[in-house]
């Protein structure tokens, strides 16, 4: 029961102190927001108007909507590699070792403080979507569905950041993840539809992750269900949460052996 008890008084200790930081660093959760939110108003005001409505069962920022919280998901998520490597080269990771703390909340810690600025950013990108005319047909059990599939995605991309972070030798290469992430975002059906694309791009954009995850959201914001994609994003996010977690623990005992 004690071991238990300072355990947890460890993970307290290490996810205040990462989320100090954070508050310390404003600047993370400004970005986190500010380009995605700016990549919303571009979209709806300058492409909107352009495409093609044949396309688009709904409105242009309805639409959108779904990619653009994965976006800001991942690159909230995406400082953690930054955090985490600067955490390192400054040697705090050795020095943590040294004390009498349990190793593994130096992770916890970095993954508690992520999700706390995955779940502020989201929301605050949600109240302007709202502001812009987002308007859902989810109902409180499809909320419940998109709050479990957000906070899963949100596990994900933040244990990949922790393994990222634990990889690369600079906070440089480690903010090389939020170009990932827009990337494979762009690469899905997060702003226009695969039908519309190339077939060699289409095939690959209707079977890679995001593309799954982003159309599991859109059918709980507006279909009533989950949707025929919830399985295959089911399985890409927990197959994914695995790999992350499980290669970070052993990148994290690794590093601390070294």
């Amino acid at each position: 029961m004690n071991k238990t008890i300072n355990l947890l008084k460890d993970y307290k200790t290490l996810s205040l102190r990462c989320i100090r930081i954070s508050l310390r660093n404003p600047e993370m959760i400004i970005m986190s927001v500010m380009t995605p939110a700016l990549l919303m108003v571009l979209f709806y005001y300058l492409f909107g108007s352009a495409m093609d409505a044949s396309h688009f069962t709904t409105s242009y920022i309805n639409y959108i909507l779904a990619g653009i919280v994965i976006i800001t998901i991942g690159q909230s998520a995406a400082t953690t590699s930054v955090v985490v490597c600067t955490d390192i080269q400054k040697g705090l990771l050795d020095r943590f070792s040294s004390l009498p703390v349990a190793r593994s909340s130096f992770l916890v810690g970095h993954v508690v403080s992520a999700l706390v600025r995955n779940v502020v950013a989201t929301i605050i990108v949600f109240i302007l979507a709202f502001v812009l005319g987002f308007r859902p047909e989810a109902g409180f059990v499809q909320w419940l569905g998109i709050i479990g599939v957000l906070l899963l995605f949100m596990l994900v991309m933040t244990w990949l950041c922790v393994l990222f972070g634990l990889l690369v030798k600079s906070p440089e290469a480690a903010n090389s993840m939020m170009m990932f992430v827009q990337v494979f975002t762009y690469l899905s059906s997060g702003f226009v539809p695969t039908h519309t694309m190339p077939t060699a791009l289409r095939l690959f954009c209707e079977h890679q992750p995001l593309t799954r995850i982003i159309e599991t959201l859109r059918a709980l914001f507006f279909d009533g269900g989950l949707g025929g994609n919830f399985p295959a994003a089911l399985i890409w996010m927990t197959s994914l949460l695995v790999l992350g977690y499980f290669f970070s623990l052993r990148m994290f005992k690794k590093r601390i052996s070294s």
